[in-house]
């Protein structure tokens, strides 16, 4: 099992980032570019790795105890942006900031499975396609046509939930199983 825990996204959340990409699959249609189904959308915060069955029940132990400090997680979207540089970038994401809570969250999450490459800050991002390859003046055409429709209006998103994924990698991409899901109380 390679296993990873994510933050989703609302439905309506999830609709509001649905319109954007489908803008930007008509602005900018590149050679190349992998779109990634709804299903693949959400936001990564600890990446387990590669771990046995019989450990499952230990890792979800963990979870409980984590995920069960936090009520309320909420980012701040901001437009949808090709990463990590926009001359040759790999993927494009939705990025948000983040919320000290997030933080928090991916932090002890990090210590709970003993993740050693945490970053300082948690750069809150949801990918919606990965690049094969774009560079030059082809990443400058795609950034400058979706520059004015990326942006996205909206003050606050409140996570509902944290899943527990099981990823499947194979030449199509991945593909993702919830194993469990948390549910969070999102009082204002």
């Amino acid at each position: 099992m390679r296993l990873f825990v994510a933050a989703n996204l609302a439905s309506d959340q999830l609709v509001q980032l649905r319109g954007k990409v489908e803008e930007a699959q008509i602005a900018a249609p590149v050679e190349g570019i992998r779109w990634l189904p709804e299903t693949n959308w959400h936001a990564t915060l600890a990446f387990i790795g590669e771990r046995e069955p019989s450990e499952l029940r230990d890792i979800e132990s963990a979870i409980d105890q984590v995920v069960a400090r936090f009520e309320r997680l909420a980012v701040r979207p901001h437009r949808i942006q090709a990463m990590p540089h926009r001359s040759q970038p790999r993927l494009l994401a939705l990025k948000a900031a983040a919320d000290p809570p997030i933080q928090e969250l991916y932090f002890q999450l990090g210590r709970a499975f003993a993740i050693k490459d945490r970053q300082r800050e948690f750069r809150f991002h949801v990918t919606v396609a990965r690049f094969r390859e774009l560079t030059g003046d082809a990443a400058r055409a795609f950034n400058e046509a979706i520059k004015d429709l990326s942006m996205i209006e909206a003050k606050e998103w409140i996570l509902p939930s944290v899943s527990l994924f099981d990823s499947t990698l194979s030449q199509e991409g991945a593909s993702y199983r919830t194993i469990r899901t948390w549910n969070l109380v999102t009082s204002t």
